[in-house]
């Protein structure tokens, strides 16, 4: 893998404008015919990867977020990494500099997230994920100054200008689509072009179109740009890195590890506002919400579908609401985890018969409208298992669930907050 990415960096970053432009350029055109375009473009790694689109492989929010890691922070992950080792990068220096201040500098220099840094240096020379390296490899990290069949260049010998370099051509690609709106490559917004593979690309974003221009493959598992969203989604994991959203929203992660931007919504925000002041609820309306026609990762920029996986036993799908024309809606991943914890108790399958509710339909249909209210922030769900209502209300208590009632072999539950105080009822 690093060989043959290795091999077009150095083309990619030190040929001639012309010469990269041919060597770039797609073999034939674009089909006009849709469906045979996306006939072409089938590839089961990335069916397989839940949330990768080849089109978009990261946001350019978290592409550019150069004060996602400080340096100590960078340090704290080459020290302990995501495949449980100490990086081989930890404590190398290169021009009387640390590793992680290089990385450091090369994102504030170029404004780039200091995790495209690091998951370059993993997809080139395994440098994360290994503890020990070469000192060719470690000198030598991002393939600067390394031209096919000839040695490297003296000049681009050790990690500190091998990560300026590769920071310095990701910041170029970016620049030149700001201000041209096309990379050296011919990469485009909105434009489709073939990468080696070859595969039909249409980037919709600069930061995708960037990636394409540094290594042109749609690529397999753990190389080209679906490894390059494989890397950056497991080390953006290990960190709990997400960005800051639209409003300042945060992301929602869940226990499968399905992480989901938030977003704003005034509408939403004063229905809830209204909902609490009829029923005299001290809670306070949430500005947050998640949007099912939009389940975007805040890392990746890449979209789940509702059939994702919260849990290892339940979809997204499966805790929105039972009512039409459903906004934004509230999944809070505690209820989530708490679910989880009763299906492994109970043995069985646990249904989710109702679980969010707006804050209309909450009025329209609630029962005990002090006790369910949760339901309207996510927190909240009426289940039922062929275990039967003993089962699940044991299996609830067992998980640190508040179970209010049983009715019709239904459970209520929520999450327990201190100072809630909902009982447990006889089945």
């Amino acid at each position: 893998m690093r060989d043959l990415l290795r091999s077009w960096q150095v083309r990619s970053l030190f040929l001639s404008a012309s010469m990269l432009a041919a060597a770039c350029a797609p073999t034939t055109e674009p089909p006009d015919d849709e469906d045979e375009q996306e006939v072409i473009d089938g590839n089961e790694d990335e069916l397989a990867e839940p949330g990768f689109d080849r089109n978009r492989v990261i946001s350019d929010a978290a592409f550019t977020d150069s004060e996602a890691m400080t340096e100590a922070e960078i340090q704290a992950f080459l020290d302990e990494t995501p495949y449980g080792n100490k990086s081989a990068l930890a404590n190398y220096t290169s021009g009387g500099k640390r590793a992680s201040r290089a990385i450091a500098e090369a994102a504030e220099k170029y404004h780039l997230n200091p995790l495209v840094i690091l998951t370059r240096a993993q997809m080139e020379q395994s440098l994360i994920g290994k503890s020990s390296a070469s000192k060719t490899a470690l000198d030598f990290a991002f393939g600067c100054g390394c031209p096919d069949n000839a040695s490297c260049s003296e000049t681009w010998r050790g990690f500190h200008k091998q990560a300026d370099c590769m920071a310095s051509h990701m910041r170029s690609y970016l620049d030149d689509l700001e201000s041209d709106g096309s990379t050296i490559a011919g990469w485009q917004v909105g434009k489709a072009k073939k990468t080696l593979d070859p595969q039909w690309v249409t980037p919709k974003n600069k930061a995708t179109a960037a990636l394409y221009t540094y290594t042109p493959w749609v690529g397999t598992s753990g190389f080209g740009n679906l490894g390059h969203f494989q890397i950056w989604k497991r080390f953006a994991g290990h960190i709990g890195y997400a960005p800051v959203g639209p409003g300042g929203c945060p992301a929602v992660t869940f226990p499968s590890g399905m992480s989901v931007q938030s977003l704003p919504s005034d509408a939403m925000t004063e229905a809830y506002t209204q909902l609490f002041a009829s029923l005299g609820s001290n809670e306070t309306a949430p500005s947050c919400f998640l949007d099912p026609a939009q389940l975007a990762d805040p890392a990746t920029d890449g979209l789940w579908s509702a059939s994702s996986k919260v849990a290892t036993n339940f979809t997204f799908s499966e805790l929105l609401p039972n009512e039409s024309g459903a906004r934004q809606v509230l999944v809070d991943p505690a209820l989530v985890q708490k679910l989880q914890s009763m299906r492994t108790k109970v043995g069985k399958a646990i249904i989710v018969e109702d679980a969010y509710r707006s804050p209309e339909r909450h009025q329209d249909v609630c029962v005990a409208c002090d006790v369910t209210l949760p339901m309207t922030l996510g927190r909240g769900a009426l289940v039922s298992s062929s275990a039967g209502t003993q089962k699940l209300l044991d299996a609830a208590a067992s998980a640190g669930a508040a179970t209010c009632f049983a009715s019709g072999g239904n459970v209520y539950v929520d999450v327990a907050t201190p100072g809630r105080g909902c009982p447990i009822a006889a089945p």
